[in-house]
């Protein structure tokens, strides 16, 4: 038995004696399991995965506002446990779209030795659901991960938390168990955890709202929480300036007033006295820029690392209730400011697709704001107890863009970058293929160079293209990938797959073997992704217009009615919430109305999906037992 090995096992024998003993001050009626290892063990231990599978289940069974799904499993195979708490209970997105309430998650422990968001939102958990914090439910429905890294987590070792004060003296490591950090997959979606959160929590469950749960590295500023919204760069700006100038500054003022705890803008300082404060990066590989570019609003906190372990669960518990109590009472304008969001976004692709630019590469917007700091006394590299204020820093926060592109109304690709297509897919988005031979007007792309970093990063080296776009037109073949932009994704479609942007595929190396195969470098090749200027030759404008579609309980049928006549060899198809083709069938030439029949179809939310040349058009539907 190794040293460490042992070192754990002896420490959590000690830990057991010492939770029976403080058990007995607990809350009489509930079970062992729903107190959190820091509560039974005086805040000395955090919670092992073991830990957190007891208390959930623990949860359920003693809650009747609590469901509890399995979102996935981690590399090395433990579960993520998603929690959805709401009142009355609901178990599927089904029922959850039917109650017409907003929905909304939050998560813990992205980085495994950063524990004070698991165990706030354990804690919070037994808050809700015993009713002390049952209000909370009343006009939302509750999403939470407490444990999404739980390989992280469980590699316990002293050393992990260096910049962390006090206890917990054994914590996780900051990878998950294929030494990736979770924070950086919000693009390319390659670990098993990222590919559950996004296929069975955000494109299934369709949260307005990820709130991301972090812990500081070390900066010694003087708050107790620091937050971020996701930087929306290319995307729609709505979701991020509504968390700017209503939401923070209306729950940070309740925190102070509630408790006392300050809190400020996420960044971080590199000298003393801090001259400028930089906030968060803006590339989509962090999960929040990511889910900001599907128009979510993301919000990134950050406890701060030197306060003791108690006092971080209960600052996250403050935001948290505060944020909560916000969402609340205001979740139907986040409904309509993100469903608006969404519909502008389309909008704008309809009418100006191919006539305007957004940013692909970005940097801090010059000069920057000055803002007074509250950050620790630092006398010969030592922090002090004294916290004060220091006026005129600069503080960069805002990012101009260094380089723009212009946002195509489509693109197209070919057959043999399947890859590329399906990460597309699994992050929601609506791709389909040619069934004849078409031609485009529009941009392409020619590339002199290829140039890779020598070192890896999260498995990769990362790329980046030297080239130059020029307008033309191409003809593609019948099996060719076509992605319409009028949807509510374009601007995660776009960094996606702009060859300039500084996080896209591209940098990710998801084009490199077919700009190799072809000699790039020595060659001048072209960029395997063509930008459709509009739809004109070979396209179909009315994908503009939208199809009805309605449930009909009593003949258990679905009507679908104002299909575009023009449609050439047209499809429709019913699609599960997992993507799993239900109803397929042919439309006869001129076909406009038309039923489905579902008698054999279980209960819940579809999709109709409409696709015929170069378009595709969908719309949600619920079927549902009404008596």
């Amino acid at each position: 038995m190794s040293k460490f090995l042992s070192t754990r096992i002896h420490g959590f024998i000690i830990i057991a004696i010492v939770s029976s003993v403080f058990l007995q001050a607990q809350e009489p009626g509930l079970p062992d399991e729903l107190f959190s290892r820091p509560e039974r063990t005086k805040y000395q231990e955090t919670s092992v995965h073991a830990d957190i599978m007891a208390f959930v289940q623990s949860l359920e069974e003693n809650s009747d506002k609590v469901h509890v799904e399995i979102m996935g499993t981690s590399f090395e195979g433990r579960d993520l446990p998603l929690v959805i708490i709401s009142n009355p209970k609901v178990t599927s997105p089904e029922q959850a779209f039917t109650s017409g309430k907003p929905v909304f998650y939050i998560q813990g422990n992205i980085h495994g030795g950063e524990v004070e968001g698991k165990e706030a939102i354990l804690k919070l958990l037994r808050e809700i659901a015993f009713e002390q914090k049952g209000y909370l439910l009343d006009n939302q429905i509750l999403l939470f991960c407490p444990l999404f890294n739980p390989d992280g987590n469980d590699d316990l070792g002293p050393n992990n938390r260096p910049n962390q004060d006090g206890s917990p003296f054994l914590a996780g490591k900051r990878t998950n168990g294929q030494d990736f950090d979770l924070n950086r997959d919000g693009l390319k979606l390659e670990t098993f955890e990222g590919k559950a959160l996004v296929e069975n929590v955000m494109n299934r469950w369709d949260p307005l709202m990820f709130v991301d749960l972090h812990t500081t590295n070390g900066t010694w500023h003087g708050y107790s929480i620091t937050y971020a919204p996701g930087i929306h760069t290319a995307g729609h700006p709505a979701v991020s300036t509504y968390l700017n100038e209503e939401l923070f500054p209306r729950i940070t003022n309740r925190i102070r007033q509630r408790s006392g705890h300050e809190t400020h803008q996420y960044g971080g300082f590199y000298e003393y006295p801090p001259q400028s404060y930089y906030g968060m990066y803006p590339e989509p590989r962090f999960l929040t820029n990511s889910f900001a570019l599907k128009n979510k609003l993301a919000i990134l906190v950050e406890t701060f690392s030197h306060d003791h372990f108690e006092k971080r669960i209960d600052s996250n518990i403050a935001f948290l209730t505060a944020l909560l109590e916000y969402t609340n009472d205001y979740g139907f304008e986040i409904q309509e400011l993100v469903d608006n969001a969404n519909q502008e976004v389309i909008d704008q692709i309809i009418d100006n697709g191919g006539s305007f630019s957004r940013g692909v590469e970005f940097s801090y917007e010059e000069p920057g704001l000055s803002t007074d700091l509250y950050v620790y006394e630092v006398k010969s590299g030592k922090r002090k107890g004294k916290k004060i204020w220091y006026s005129g820093v600069n503080q960069y926060f805002d990012m101009s863009a260094d380089r723009e592109a212009i946002v195509p109304r489509a693109y197209v690709f070919p057959e043999e970058l399947w890859k590329v297509a399906e990460k597309l897919r699994e992050h929601g988005v609506l791709v389909t293929q040619l069934s004849d031979a078409s031609s485009f007007q529009g941009e392409k792309y020619t590339v002199m160079q290829l140039n890779k970093q020598n070192r890896s990063y999260q498995g990769h080296y990362p790329a980046s293209l030297e080239g130059y776009f020029e307008n033309a037109s191409l003809d593609m073949p019948a099996g060719s990938y076509f992605v319409d932009m009028a949807q509510a994704y374009a601007f995660l479609i776009f960094y996606m797959l702009e060859p300039e942007a500084d996080d896209g595929l591209v940098h990710w190396n998801y084009f490199d073997d077919y700009l190799e195969d072809r000699g790039v470098g020595a060659n001048r090749v072209d960029f395997p992704v063509f930008k459709i200027g509009e739809l004109g030759s070979g396209m179909n404008e009315e994908i503009i217009s939208s199809m009805g579609v309605s449930y009909n309980p009593d003949q258990k049928a679905i009507l679908i009615r104002d299909l575009p006549e023009s449609v050439n060899q047209g499809v429709i198809e019913l699609v599960s919430s997992s993507g799993q083709i239900m109803i397929r069938r042919k439309l006869a030439k001129g076909e406009t109305h038309l039923e489905l029949n579902v008698s054999s179809i279980a209960l819940g939310l579809y999709l109709i999906r409409l696709s015929g040349d170069n378009l595709m058009q969908t719309q949600k539907v619920l079927i549902r037992n009404l008596e």
